[in-house]
C-alpha cells in the first residue's frame, strides 16, 4: 500500500514539540508486512552517537535494528542539520547558521537577541512549528532541562495518539540542553527511560487503532564530552592581521564575525578577495583545527597550521561527486578513507567520489564526509548567507555570545559539551528503527536521513541528494 501524501500534505502533519526525551526499556518491534502501520519520526536534540550504544549495551531498544551514525552538517548546528534533515519536506536552506547572523543581502547584522528569537526565519521551523518559542521559553529549557523534558515527553505521547496522520515527525528539543549542563550520563538516564515509554506507546497505540507504530529515532548532531573553556583571542586575531571588526561591509579589510552560543565553530565574513587572509589568520589561532573557504570556481580550499587541501565537487548523470587533493600535508586526515576508496573502485581516475562513498569510508576519520559538509556550507545550499570563511575550534574549546557564558557560570560552571565543530564527536548522531524496512545498513547523513522512509509503505519517493 502506498500512501497518497505529497510532501506540502505530510508537512501539514508534523508536529514539533519544544522537549527533550526520557530514558528507557525496549520496544515492539514493527511488523514490516502489515500495510497498518504509522510511521513516527522521533527527532532528539543533540544526542550523540557514543550515547545511544551506552543504551543499547544497557540493554535498551532491544529488537530494534543496528544504531547508526548521523553524520551532521557543517557546522553541526540544529538549525542546519534539520534543513538538511527535512529537505524532502521542501523546507529550503535557513537564513543563517544561527538566529544572529549577517544578512549578505542588507549587509548587516540580523536576528539579535533576545527579541531577535522571535523573527527566526528558519524554514525547517515553518514548516513544522505549531507555536513559536520566545526567548524566555527558550531560556528556561536551559535553566531546567530535566523538568521541562519529563512534561514534554508526556506531550509527546498526547500527541502521537491523538494525530491520525501516517507520517509525523516529532521534534524533542530538551536532549540538547541536558547534554550541555549535565554531559553524557545525564542524557543515557533519559534514554533508558525513553525505551519503556516508547514501549508502551506502541502498545496503547496498537489497542487504540488496530495499527504498528514504525518509530525512526535520530539525532540531528552530537555533542562533545567534556568541560569547555574559552577560545579566547579570535577576534583580536583578526585584528593583528589588520581587520577591522565591524557589523557592516564597506571597507575593503572590514570583517563581520558574529557570535553564537557556546559552540565550536565560526563564521567570518569579508570581501571575496579577503577571504584566504582571513581564513589564514584564524586558522594560525592555537585553537583553530581548521579555516575553509571558497578558493576558485568549484573549488573550496582547507587550512590546518602548515597544511593545506583543495576540495571540488562536480556534478555527474548519478549525482554530484567530491574531491579530496591535498597540497600540504594532511588537513583533514583523509589519506586512508581515500585509501579505501580506491582499493574500492568508488574513486573515479579524476579523485572524484560520491558523498556517501565518502560517508562510508571516512566515517571513523576525525573529520567524516569532510569534503561534501565543508562544500555545502560554503556555497548554501543549507544556509543562504553563507560565509566566506567558516572555521572549526578544537574539541574541549567554544568560542559564543557573553550571555551564553553567564548561562554557563548560573548553571555552576562551564558546559558539560558543546558542538558546532567539524570533528566527530560534534558532528556524530544517531539513526535508529524498529522495522528492519527502513534500516539503510549504513551510515547516514543529515541530507539522506528521511531517504529511508521513501518506501511504499511510507511517504511517496522523494528527490534525495
Amino acid at each position: 500500500m502506498r500512501l497518497g501524501l505529497s510532501p506540502s500534505s505530510v508537512a501539514c502533519g508534523i508536529v514539533v514539540i519544544w522537549s527533550v526525551t526520557q530514558p528507557g526499556h525496549a520496544a515492539v518491534a514493527c511488523d514490516s508486512s502489515s500495510e497498518d502501520q504509522t510511521t513516527v519520526v522521533l527527532a532528539l536534540d543533540g544526542v550523540p552517537y557514543s550515547v545511544i550504544g551506552l543504551a543499547r549495551e544497557q540493554g535498551a531498544f532491544d529488537g530494534w535494528q543496528t544504531q547508526r551514525p548521523l553524520v551532521a552538517t557543517f557546522p553541526s548546528m540544529t538549525n542546519v542539520s534539520f534543513s538538511a534533515i527535512l529537505q524532502p519536506l521542501d523546507v529550503g536552506p535557513v537564513a543563517g547558521y544561527e538566529i544572529p547572523h549577517f544578512d549578505r543581502d542588507r549587509n548587516r547584522m540580523v536576528g539579535k537577541l533576545p527579541f531577535g528569537a522571535k523573527k527566526r526565519a528558519y524554514a525547517w521551523r515553518d514548516v513544522v512549528e505549531k507555536e513559536r518559542q520566545g526567548s524566555w521559553k527558550h531560556a528556561m529549557g536551559y535553566l531546567t532541562p530535566r523538568r521541562l523534558a519529563f512534561a514534554e515527553l508526556a506531550q509527546m505521547e498526547e500527541t502521537v495518539l491523538a494525530s491520525d496522520q501516517d507520517f509525523l515527525v516529532v521534534y524533542l528539543a530538551r536532549t540538547d540542553s541536558l547534554t550541555h549542563l549535565h554531559g553524557y550520563q545525564s542524557t543515557l538516564r533519559f534514554l533508558l527511560e525513553l525505551d519503556p515509554r516508547l514501549e508502551a506507546l506502541q502498545e496503547q497505540y496498537r489497542q487504540q487503532t488496530s495499527r504498528c507504530l514504525r518509530l525512526v529515532l535520530l539525532s540531528d548532531h552530537g555533542n562533545t564530552d567534556e568541560k569547555v573553556r574559552r577560545a579566547k583571542g579570535l577576534k583580536r586575531q583578526l585584528r593583528r592581521s589588520g581587520f577591522n571588526l565591524r557589523s557592516r561591509l564597506e571597507g575593503p579589510n572590514d570583517a563581520v564575525a558574529p557570535t553564537f552560543g557556546l559552540v565550536n565553530f565560526g563564521a567570518i565574513y569579508v570581501q571575496d578577495r579577503r577571504a584566504r587572509d582571513a581564513a589564514e589568520s584564524i586558522a594560525a589561532h592555537p585553537n583553530v583545527e581548521l579555516a575553509a573557504f571558497v578558493s576558485g570556481s568549484q573549488e573550496v580550499t582547507v587550512l590546518a597550521g602548515e597544511a593545506s587541501a583543495r576540495l571540488g565537487w562536480r556534478e555527474t548523470p548519478d549525482g554530484p561527486r567530491y574531491s579530496y587533493e591535498p597540497t600540504g600535508g594532511d588537513p583533514l586526515a583523509l589519506s586512508t578513507a581515500v585509501s579505501r576508496l580506491r582499493a574500492t573502485g568508488a574513486l573515479d581516475d579524476d579523485g572524484f567520489a560520491k558523498s556517501e562513498d565518502w560517508l562510508v569510508h571516512s566515517i571513523e576519520a576525525p573529520y567524516p564526509n569532510a569534503p561534501k559538509r565543508i562544500i555545502d556550507s560554503l556555497t548554501g545550499t543549507y544556509v543562504k548567507h553563507a560565509a566566506s570563511v567558516l572555521f572549526s575550534i578544537e574539541p574541549g574549546y567554544a568560542w559564543g555570545r557573553k550571555a551564553a557564558y553567564l548561562v554557563a557560570r548560573i548553571k555552576g560552571g562551564l558546559l558539560e559539551g558543546t558542538h558546532g565543530g567539524l570533528d566527530s564527536l560534534s558532528s556524530s548522531g544517531f539513526f535508529l528503527v524498529n522495522d528492519a524496512a527502513l534500516d539503510p545498513g549504513r551510515p547516514v547523513s543529515s541530507s539522506d536521513a528521511l531517504s529511508f522512509l521513501t518506501t511504499e509503505r511510507s511517504v511517496p519517493a522523494v528527490a534525495s541528494e
